[in-house]
Order: structure tokens, then sequence, then C-alpha cells
């Protein structure tokens, strides 16, 4: 029964997420998740406690879905800087199939409430920033042990830089759904790297 019951409760969070992600926080209403969940407002409110409440646990699972991807192409990959290399590739597939304009959950949600003073999402989001870094920069680390990535930067400041041009890349995908110029400039940001 517990399965049962946690099932359910992903495939709400599923569904909210969807909504967040297209409207975001304040543009979703709680008539916009009773209709996309399927349960009534008192329901939502009895297992998740409030509308933020819910918004954080659709973040965790969006993160936590696109952090399984991130991984199992890192694990997946030849070296460090083909790691990289496929993490933009599955960028730019997202960003061209993005037909409905969405964007990255997580960056929208930066863009709308990170500047809001609420310290539920502001540590959220570092915390959420923190374990990407960690990502890349075991990546990076790779990288430069097995030769594929340079050593001319630490590989924390190359994590940052690869953080931050994949914000930046989510940010231009919301308007340029162009996949040469996407590769192009995916292209650019890799090729410090060697």
């Amino acid at each position: 029964m517990a399965n049962t019951i946690q099932y359910n409760r992903n495939q709400v969070l599923a569904k909210a997420s969807e909504v967040f992600q297209k409207k975001g926080f304040n543009g979703a209403s709680m008539q916009d998740l009773v209709d996309a969940t399927g349960l009534n407002r008192s329901s939502i409110y009895n297992s998740f406690g409030s509308k933020m409440d819910l918004y954080v646990a659709s973040l965790d699972i969006y993160r936590d879905q696109n952090a399984g991807i991130q991984q199992s192409l890192v694990n997946n990959a030849k070296d460090g800087l083909s790691a990289i290399k496929s993490i933009f590739d599955i960028f730019i597939k997202t960003i061209v199939n993005d037909v409905e304009n969405k964007g990255c959950m997580i960056v929208n949600c930066k863009t709308e409430l990170a500047s809001t003073g609420d310290k539920s999402i502001l540590n959220w989001l570092l915390n959420s920033d923190k374990k990407g870094m960690e990502l890349f920069e075991n990546v990076i680390k790779r990288g430069q042990k097995d030769g594929s990535i340079n050593s001319k930067q630490s590989s924390k400041t190359y994590a940052l830089y690869i953080s931050t041009a994949l914000q930046g890349f989510r940010m231009t995908g919301i308007m340029n759904k162009n996949k040469g110029e996407l590769e192009v400039l995916a292209s650019s940001f890799i090729n410090q790297l060697k």
C-alpha cells in the first residue's frame, strides 16, 4: 500500500511540476494545480502543506530527474570533456524540443523568486547549485586527470564556468531554438576547456 501512495505522490508532483514550469510559482493558480493533479484543494493542502511546499517538492522532482540524466551521461562518457559535451547536447535537445517555451524550472525559479527574500527558496536554490557544482567539479577533475580538459584553471573555477554557461544557455534557448546556432555556442564554451 505504501508503494501505491508513493507512486500517486510522485505522479501528482510530476503534474504539478509541469504547471509550475510552464506558469511559474506566481502564475500557477490553485485551480491550475487542482485541474492538473486531479486533487481537490483540501487534498493538496493536507498532502503538501501549502502551495510553496508543493512547489518546492515539485522542484525536488525536477532537479532529481535532471541530475539523474546528467549523472548517467557522465558515467557513460569516455572522458571528462566528452561528459561535458554530452550535457550540452542534452540541453540542446531539451531546448529544441521545448515547443511550449517552458524553459528550465530551476532557472525560471531563480529569475522569479531568488530576489524575493524567501529563505526557503533561496536555501533550496543554493543547495541545488551546490549539488550541480559538485557534479561539474568532479567531471572537470576527471577531465584534467585524463588529459581531455586543460589545467589552466582550477576544477572549481571551470565548474562555475560550466554552471554559469549552462544557465545562460537555457535562458538563450527560451528565445532561440536554432539547433545549429546552439551547437556553435556550446562548442565555444566547450573549446575553452580543451
